[in-house]
């Protein structure tokens, strides 16, 4: 099982941002940052849900929508693959899965 989920994308062309995203199976420790200025940061060791999702607004001038969103089995999932996927403004642009 891979314990740590975790890569990064770029947003904007015009106003270039880097977001990355972080999560530790382990200990639980989720961050997600935008240009290493953390934007998320907490610790979630149990949790009911299937999907986690994370919104939030990048740039200034070039403004986009991000939305990251965690996805895991509903039984033992802890244990089995777990998927990441992030979308810009609707658009889906990156997805990651853990080697579980």
């Amino acid at each position: 099982m891979a314990t740590n989920l975790s890569f990064h994308f770029m947003v904007g062309s015009a106003e270039p941002h880097l977001v990355s995203y972080s999560f530790n199976q382990v200990s639980g420790a989720l961050r997600i940052a935008v240009d290493d200025e953390p934007i998320v940061k907490k610790w979630q060791l149990f949790s009911f849900k299937t999907v986690d999702d994370h919104a939030f607004s990048v740039g200034k001038i070039e403004r986009h929508d991000v939305l990251i969103r965690k996805s895991r089995e509903r039984w033992f999932g802890g244990f089995l693959p777990q998927s990441v996927e992030a979308f810009i403004d609707g658009q889906p642009c990156a997805v990651q899965w853990d080697a579980a």
